[in-house]
């Protein structure tokens, strides 16, 4: 499933406030799609260690946002504000405002 669609998701399928031992038994094997699929995620994956309480499908889907690892962000240290000083090969040294 893709991350955009796992807050509705867990919003129609799970009943709040819910601890992370019954999000597991419900939803757990719930396969969080990466951008390669070899690096994709299960719910069960992304929940903290122990047995926290989510009040709402928001906190669920913020808890397991945030504990995603790298191969789901985007390019890493990409700025569209402004040259990467720090970065090797080619830049623009030119500034642009749109």
């Amino acid at each position: 499933m893709r991350l955009q669609d796992v807050r509705e998701y867990v919003d129609r399928e799970l009943t709040y406030p819910i601890d992370s031992d019954r999000v597991r038994e419900h939803v757990g094997d719930l396969t969080v799609d990466a951008p390669t699929a070899d690096a994709s995620r299960t719910v069960g994956d992304l929940l903290p260690a122990g047995n926290d309480t989510y009040e709402s499908p928001a906190a669920l889907a913020n808890t397991l946002t945030a504990n995603l690892p790298d191969e789901y962000v985007g390019r890493k240290y990409y700025d569209d504000r402004g040259p990467n000083i720090d970065a090797d090969g080619p830049r623009d040294e030119e500034n642009q405002s749109f």
